[in-house]
């Protein structure tokens, strides 16, 4: 198959800070698989860091890096805030960054025939649109329920604004985790927990 990765970041090797979580999935896959990376790149030693490894031979035919959202504008920051959306939503902060990775990631889709895209962590799962699949299978990997773990943080804070800042936090992410299942045939989830989560939140 050929399969496009979709990362909030570069993998890390074994001999890289970070989980290597993702780069050992897709190691795994590369033996049998083509593989296209299109990735945030948040620094870019990173980046040298990974190409430099040798155990990164031979995992992606192809990496797209993508930028880092930039700094909103006074109203960006608050149509995002009269939204309540989530501290990773790009679309009402920095629409024209959202339209533009978006874009990208539509261009690499069409570049090439892929039979399933993956998609790891919920920061970069709203690049990932349902049009420009085109029939397309997606995945995402989630990892955990974002919106579970803040609700768990919310019993802990003992102020009322700190109270108030994670539940309208919770609110956003939890209105993107519903919205899951629009884009992606399958979510993968760490725990039975996490997921029966995740079936009460979008059933």
């Amino acid at each position: 198959m050929n399969i496009l990765v979709v990362g909030s970041e570069i993998p890390a090797t074994m001999n890289m800070a970070g989980s290597p979580r993702l780069f050992s999935f897709c190691r795994a896959l590369a033996a049998n698989h083509r593989l296209t990376l299109v990735t945030l790149n948040r620094d870019a030693q990173r980046h040298q860091d990974f190409l430099a490894d040798p155990a990164s031979a031979g995992v992606f035919e192809r990496i797209v890096l993508l930028p880092d959202p930039p700094e909103p504008t006074w109203l960006g920051q608050q149509a995002h805030r009269l939204r309540l959306a989530a501290s990773l939503d790009t679309r009402v902060r920095t629409p024209k960054f959202y339209e533009a990775q978006c874009a990208r990631i539509r261009e690499v889709l069409r570049s090439e025939v892929f039979d399933v895209v993956f998609v790891d962590g919920l920061t970069v799962s709203q690049y990932v649109r349902k049009a420009d699949l085109r029939g397309i299978p997606a995945i995402v990997d989630v990892h955990d329920s974002v919106t579970m773990l803040l609700t768990r943080a919310r019993a802990s804070e003992r102020t009322w604004r700190r109270r108030l800042a994670v539940t309208l936090e919770t609110f956003g992410v939890s209105r993107i985790e519903r919205s899951l299942s629009r884009v992606f045939s399958t979510i993968i989830t760490n725990s039975d927990v996490d997921e029966g989560f995740f079936k009460r939140l979008d059933p």
